[in-house]
């Protein structure tokens, strides 16, 4: 991994840059999509096993964010930011989908995590 310049501040992020289909692929392999071969079988379980609870409804995994919906589906995803830049991802790994929002805004009222759940349950409901 390279360093890239323009952190001219120190936040506690991971610093990852990425673009929107190397997120795709690694919700991809979140989601457990064959031929996906990016993080191991066990990292994805532990991935999405609740690790720090905060609700029936609510936690966090390794590194996700984990949620039920008020139907019993759970979602698990990430965001972040850095000056002038936002993203958020999301994936359904039972129903094998995801959405990956990325924009370079930092200032705007859309939530992009509700969002991003926004259309995955749609995503969901079109597949039914």
């Amino acid at each position: 991994m390279r360093e890239h310049a323009g952190r001219g501040y120190k936040v506690p992020n991971g610093g990852v840059y990425s673009t929107v289909g190397d997120l795709g692929r690694f919700l991809g392999a979140i989601a457990g999509v064959p031929g996906l071969k990016i993080i191991k079988e066990s990292s994805r379980e532990q991935m999405l096993a609740m690790q720090t609870p905060e609700n029936p409804k609510r936690g966090y995994g390794l590194g996700l964010s984990l949620l039920s919906d008020d139907e019993g589906n759970w979602f698990a995803g990430h965001g972040g930011s850095v000056a002038g830049y936002n993203a958020y991802m999301t994936v359904d790994p039972e129903a094998k989908i995801g959405v990956v929002l990325l924009r370079n805004y930092t200032q705007g009222r859309t939530n992009l995590g509700a969002a991003a759940q926004s259309l995955l349950s749609e995503l969901r409901a079109s597949r039914r």
